[in-house]
């Protein structure tokens, strides 16, 4: 009979160089057994940055290309930049130490004040045309 109880392993969360700790991701069950997860780096398309990091020992690390928090400031996101947070791994999302979460919210309350702030859209725009304030 196969194991089938979930397997996780330790993974380093580092962001814009600072340390955020260890989490645990669930590997990947396929053909009966379970597989590590690998590692992945938060790449910014915009300015070519590697600001974030999940490392696994052992593991390779793939790009994921997400916005940096400072693009997307600029105006160059689709989603909330700087943002570690993946719509598709809840595992992932669970087991994000406090430290992260907490970034997380700042970084969700930046992103409401500038859609929603007149003053801070206005200014948001300007930067964009180049315009200094």
């Amino acid at each position: 009979m196969t194991n089938t109880s979930v397997e996780t392993w330790t993974a380093h969360l580092e962001i814009e160089g600072d340390d955020y700790g260890t989490l645990e991701i669930e590997g990947d069950f396929r053909h009966g057994e379970w597989y590590a997860p690998t590692g992945w780096a938060y790449f910014c398309s915009c300015c070519g940055r590697v600001w974030g990091t999940v490392r696994i020992s052992g593991q390779r690390v793939y790009p994921w290309t997400i916005t940096c928090a400072g693009c997307a400031k600029e105006g160059h996101n689709l989603e909330v930049g700087g943002s570690v947070w993946l719509q598709w791994e809840r595992s992932f999302n669970e087991a994000l130490p406090r430290k992260a979460l907490e970034r997380e919210f700042e970084l969700l309350l930046e992103e409401w004040d500038r859609k929603h702030d007149p003053v801070l859209a206005i200014e948001a725009q300007l930067e964009r045309a180049g315009v200094p304030i």
